[in-house]
């Protein structure tokens, strides 16, 4: 063993010889507890936290810990592996500053120079309380998962905290305090239930204060708090028992104001859930909504209590633009029961640096991401036509992934814990990546259908929703399920060899019967000379000039090609993601331009040409292409039972 570089360690006085010699005695210490069943009781608080949010200029969280300790040597642990992200994003390098003290005095730490999560420390005899004190420095690069933009803040406790290595997470209490900006609004999960969708209350005298009764780091992880200076709070369901909540965050006043019909199909999404899973796991729900372009937290992330949604501007104000981001909430909502309730038993993990598993992440978050376009569809947030337009994407990707023919959808579900820290894929086609959420949709959406067939449309998917998600109305403890546990429930509700059917779409290596969902649902993979709103949404969102169906490629605003599919025409004719397109047969490139070029190979011989930037070299490319426009849309099939209008269908 090495010794630390001394530059690595807060050791005022020492040298490296002292630093390893405390590693070594350290390395010695007991080994970590037994792993514990969920739900265990939880003992006295142990962990004191204070959060400092309001340097928003410098863009960082002070952090004061007290942590309740026994003298001799003590591993504190930075959480790295997340739940919900399946992964280890826990980001250490943000946390700067740190120092250890004991009854005031500095002590020495070092690094664990293996698991760079891990400090090391000896507490001295008579000491019964470490005080840490650090800060955790947020991005300031736009877009980089920033935790403070301009006049919002996500206080995210995973990143704020250290615990004791091997204390299972949710029997460690914590009283924790997040201080916010003076006249700043905050919202989360972290309050006591009531009618009304009000945040919590600072004391008397204290702006902007908020103390939080004692509960388990597991609770307090799960329960992100954000904060913001334009905040609007919407009651979606008033049950006094379980109220559900929608906070909208913006920097920018317009884009807080949603109409009444829109929140009127979020009231209807909520209702349509606790129709199709029959019970509710959660006290309260809060929708936390951020409306933004610059806030680098675009995308979901689910909690048992409450979900993180960001979105980009004009999600109210040009509905039409951000239709393809409207199954968002559903999709997150749904994890309350899919993910955070009933959760698959790898990937429940008692601390959070114990590496997970996600050989089940095509339920987890296949199936979500199936109900979550259901659902939608069901509460009026899409319309049924753009359903169908979200379901003639999916199955239209799934058959551009040339990358099956040596990595099956099984082996996806290992890209949470191998994309770390995120990596771009220039060719995901080929390498393939999270496929077990649009693939995961189409296998579920082909058991739905097979249910249906099985019992003459007397049962379908709901009725094992109800059964394995539902139940235990009010408990919040994950109840822990395999892969056999999914089979045993399926056929319960209708007799088939589902392990084999279920293992023939995971493990195999073509494309048979991935489209059988939508096939035997009454419908068809077909393609259109012109893009389907949920198409155009899709390309308006994401400000790209999508010709995958045709050409085989994505192509940024600037001009660089953002994609280029695996075998496509573009592909052949050498194209490769990064190149920018300068001109298209001679001309400077406009998107019209190109379309129309690729409009018209379906009647000229010749193939289209284009001038393209490859880092300082210009090269002629010559797309030998004939097919015209094509984009993804579901067509009938005469004679087929509309099983997929029935899916969507209100309950």
């Amino acid at each position: 063993m090495q010794p630390l570089p001394a530059r690595m360690c807060a050791f005022p006085g020492r040298g490296r010889r002292a630093a390893l010699s405390l590693l070594l005695v350290l390395h010695a210490a007991p080994a970590p507890a037994q792993v514990p069943t969920p739900g265990l009781p939880l003992p006295s608080a142990s962990i004191v936290l204070e959060v400092d949010a309001r340097d928003i200029d410098h863009r960082l969280f002070a952090v004061d810990e007290r942590i309740a300790v026994s003298p001799g040597p003590l591993t504190l642990q930075y959480p790295r592996w997340i739940p919900g992200t399946h992964s280890p994003i826990g980001n250490v390098a943000r946390l700067a500053g740190l120092q250890m003290l004991a009854a005031g005095q500095a002590l020495a730490w070092v690094r664990d120079p293996v698991d760079v999560e891990a400090f090391h420390v000896v507490v001295p005899s008579g000491v019964d309380t470490l005080e840490l004190r650090f800060q955790h420095l947020s991005s300031t690069q736009v877009g980089e998962d920033e935790d403070i933009v301009h006049d919002l803040l996500a206080v995210d406790w995973r990143g704020l905290v250290l615990y004791p290595a091997g204390a299972p997470a949710a029997t460690l209490r914590v009283a924790a305090t997040a201080i916010l900006p003076d006249g700043w609004e905050a919202v989360g999960a972290l309050r006591a239930p009531a009618p009304g969708c009000a945040p919590p209350v600072p004391p008397a005298g204290v702006p902007n204060r908020l103390d939080f009764p004692p509960l388990s780091l597991e609770q307090l992880v799960d329960s992100p708090l954000y904060g913001a200076a334009r905040v609007r709070h919407r009651v979606l369901d008033t049950d006094p028992q379980h109220p559900v909540c929608l906070h909208v965050l913006a920097n920018e006043p317009a884009q807080l104001d949603a109409s009444d019909e829109q929140l009127a199909a979020y009231a209807r999404l909520v209702q349509q859930a606790r129709v199709l899973f029959g019970a509710r796991h959660y006290d309260h729900y809060d929708f936390i909504l951020v409306v933004d372009d610059h806030f680098g937290r675009h995308g979901g992330l689910e909690h048992h209590q409450s979900s993180e949604n960001g979105v980009k501007r004009g999600y109210f104000t040009d509905p039409d633009r951000t239709l393809s981001v409207r199954s968002l909430l559903a999709h997150e909502f749904t994890h309350s029961w899919n993910g955070k309730f009933r959760r698959p038993r790898d990937l429940w993990t008692a601390t959070y640096n114990t590496p997970m598993q996600g050989s089940l992440l095509w339920v987890y978050e296949g199936l979500t991401t199936y109900w979550g376009q259901v659902l939608a569809a069901r509460s009026g947030l899409v319309p049924a036509a753009a359903a169908r337009g979200n379901f003639a994407d999916l199955a239209a990707g799934a058959l551009q992934r040339a990358g099956r023919s040596w990595r099956n959808l099984q082996d996806t579900t290992t890209e949470p814990a191998m994309a770390r820290p995120v990596r771009r894929k220039d060719w995901v086609d080929w390498q393939r990546a999270a496929d077990y959420y649009a693939e995961g949709s189409l296998l579920w959406l082909a058991v739905d259908v097979k249910i249906r067939e099985l019992t003459r449309d007397r049962r379908s998917l709901d009725d094992f929703a109800r059964r394995f998600f539902g139940g235990d109305d009010g408990r919040m403890e994950p109840e822990l399920y395999d892969f056999d546990d999914i089979v045993r429930a399926l056929d319960d509700i209708a007799h088939a060899d589902w392990a084999a059917l279920l293992r023939q779409r995971l493990d195999t290596h073509d494309n048979a019967g991935l489209l059988d969902g939508l096939e035997h649902g009454g419908w068809r993979l077909a393609f259109a000379d012109q893009p389907g709103e949920f198409t155009r949404s899709i390309d308006e969102m994401a400000d790209t000039t999508s010709l995958l169906d045709s050409l085989g490629v994505a192509i940024a605003k600037d001009g660089s090609l953002a994609r280029v599919v695996w075998g496509s025409p573009a592909f052949a004719a050498g194209l490769a993601a990064g190149d920018a397109v300068v001109a298209v047969n001679g001309r400077s490139y406009r998107p019209d331009l190109l379309k129309d070029a690729v409009k018209r190979s379906r009647t000229d011989t010749a193939p289209i040409a284009f001038l393209v930037l490859d880092a300082d070299l210009y090269r002629n490319v010559a797309v030998d292409y004939h097919g015209g426009l094509r984009y993804p849309q579901l067509e009938r099939i005469a004679g087929e039972k509309d099983l997929l209008s029935e899916i969507l269908a209100p309950r």
